[in-house]
């Protein structure tokens, strides 16, 4: 391979070659023609075959599209192998590809392996023989070529065309052809705004053209690919946020990088809907470097750049925002202690309680507080049926008759109805009583948690009519047929059943600390229970993130061994 020239050089070539890419209108260049048999030769047709094949398999020679067009007019016949040689080998030779293509008579199946496809429209200047602008115009040419031949949008192998890889591999003229989907183009975006700053090619440190002529192409993909559809995800957003921990190497050009780091920042978080808590730990961390003794100035320059952006794109006050999380910590830490007065000094701060808050409070018997914290702040996503049934189990019944009298509360009642008739609330019970209840779900829970003669079946039926009596005949006519063993083992489950709904509410009001062991209860295909199991690496107000550890048999996609994900607080419970 000839002697690769500077990198400043080809990097140089490389962003002149991109403005006048990205504004005109490239065509093909080349119509393949059908090569007529019509040369004599000696050679066998094994012979003319293998030729064929070598003649692209070996190091590139000059007038291989010469040579193979004479091959074609004696006779060779066009392997897959010829026609993948073409690609693979350091000069991608967009004409003899094409030649081969069409003389080959293939189909559009030739071409489905994705890295096959990835190696025709790669820009490879590295392992090339050719000069970087001919490298590129190889690439548009193919890709041009194949458009109506292959589905570019099965294949996940395009990021390099974006800058994620060498400078010497972008083409965006190349991107315009093989981005087709917004799925696509948020694919590529994602992919090179994580690795925009912690690119193999950042030599830019070193020439202050380098730095313009390494994030110019970049930005301008960077555009593009919006463009088309493509969005950021907050966690690629908290990614890029995380180049404190690589910061830009001081030197006389940082200025200049910190100028591309705040414009790249500008427009990757222009969609931006909300800090949710993947950016705002990111920003904590940020915050907690800078704040330290050892800080860089530059990781001091960065953060404040973060936040401005940010703040305004999010339409979001993040100090503030970010001063009430710590408060609610603190405020959460006081109602687990009952301590009235930390409560009330937090609230008198200005902490807005959240649902988890609401949720908090009653676990721990607080009634005053709930109605205290209504007045302060009511969340929109606040469950009043799982306020309810928490009411019950803990006997907070001044906030159960609020939520009864002022609350929408239709389905999935039957486990508080249990849960009040058990401690004689039948009046309570009575007022939840509509057309949705499942009667034999209670009436069974109380038989078998009570028995046939007693007192709280009595007034099930009672308070649920006809439905509960036959159910209840049905129960009697079983014990008259002496059918006790089933019986009793159906009582046993279902007094299982209500101990373990209350002990399971103790275990999610449980505190979660980092290194605890959360489990997650649910079910799949509507009536397979699976349990989802992981340990906590971090917690932030009513979130916390998991190290998914154990899926167990559930096999959807949100959550994979070994993923981090972040969680409302009160859906985990601490593992028994």
């Amino acid at each position: 391979m000839r002697k690769l020239n500077s990198i400043l050089v080809f990097i140089l070539i490389l962003s002149s070659y991109v403005v006048a890419a990205e504004t005109s209108n490239v065509k093909l260049t080349y119509i393949p023609n059908v090569i007529q048999i019509n040369k004599s030769t000696t050679m066998t047709q094994k012979e003319l075959d293998e030729a064929l094949v070598k003649l692209f398999k070996k190091s590139p020679m000059k007038d291989q599209y010469n040579k193979a067009t004479d091959l074609l007019s004696k006779g060779a016949f066009v392997t897959k192998n010829a026609l993948y040689y073409t690609i693979k080998k350091q000069v991608k030779d967009y004409r003899a590809f094409q030649l081969l293509y069409v003389n080959g008579g293939f189909d559009k199946d030739v071409l489905q392996n994705c890295s096959l496809i990835k190696k025709a429209v790669k820009v490879d200047y590295l392992a090339s023989y050719q000069s970087l602008e001919n490298e590129i115009n190889s690439s548009v040419q193919t890709a041009l070529f194949l458009k109506d031949k292959v589905d570019f949008s099965k294949c996940d192998v395009y990021s390099a065309l974006a800058g994620t890889e060498y400078n010497s591999n972008i083409s965006l003229e190349t991107l315009k052809v093989v981005v087709q989907s917004q799925k696509m183009a948020s694919k590529i975006l994602n992919d090179l705004v994580v690795t925009i700053f912690n690119n193999k090619d950042v030599k830019w440190q070193y020439k202050k053209r380098a730095v313009h002529s390494y994030f110019k192409p970049r930005i301008k993909a960077i555009k593009l690919l919006q463009n088309r559809g493509g969005v950021v995800s907050n966690k690629s957003i908290a990614k890029y946020l995380d180049l404190y921990r690589n910061p830009i190497p001081y030197t006389k050009h940082q200025n200049i990088a910190l100028k591309y780091y705040e414009e790249i920042l500008k427009l990757i978080s222009k969609d931006i809907k909300n800090i949710d808590k993947t950016i705002d730990n990111a920003l904590r961390e940020m915050k907690e470097m800078s704040n330290s003794k050892s800080s860089k100035p530059v990781i001091k320059n960065m953060y404040k750049i973060a936040i401005k952006i940010l703040s305004k794109e999010s339409n979001t006050n993040i100090k503030e925002k970010q001063a009430n999380d710590d408060m609610l910590t603190q405020l959460r830490t006081a109602i687990l202690k009952k301590d009235k007065r930390r409560i009330d000094f937090y609230l008198r701060r200005g902490a807005k309680p959240t649902s988890g808050i609401f949720y908090l409070t009653i676990q721990n018997g607080l009634e005053e507080l709930f109605f205290k914290l209504l007045k302060i702040n009511t969340p929109k996503d606040l469950d009043y049926n799982k306020l309810l049934y928490t009411s019950a189990v803990k006997k907070t019944y001044k906030v159960l008759d609020f939520i009864i009298k002022n609350k929408p509360i239709n389905n999935n009642l039957e486990d508080t109805i249990i849960v009040l008739l058990s401690d004689a609330q039948n009046s309570r019970a009575q007022k939840l009583i509509n057309k949705n209840i499942n009667v034999n779900k209670i009436i069974d829970s109380v038989y078998f948690n009570y028995g046939l003669n007693s007192k709280e079946l009595s007034n099930a039926v009672e308070l649920l009519g006809k439905e509960a009596l036959s159910r209840y005949k049905y129960f009697k006519n079983i014990e008259t047929q002496k059918n006790k063993k089933r019986i009793k083992e159906e009582k046993e489950r279902e007094k299982k059943r209500i101990k373990q709904l209350k002990q399971e509410q103790e275990e999610y009001s449980k505190i979660k600390k980092v290194g605890d062991k959360v489990c997650l209860l649910g079910t799949q295909l509507l009536f397979f229970e699976v349990e989802i199991k992981g340990y906590v690496e971090n917690v932030v107000n009513d979130k916390i993130q998991i190290r998914i550890s154990d899926t167990g048999a559930y096999s959807g996609n949100e959550y994979i061994e070994n993923r981090l994900v972040w969680e409302p607080y009160w859906n985990w419970k601490i593992c028994r």
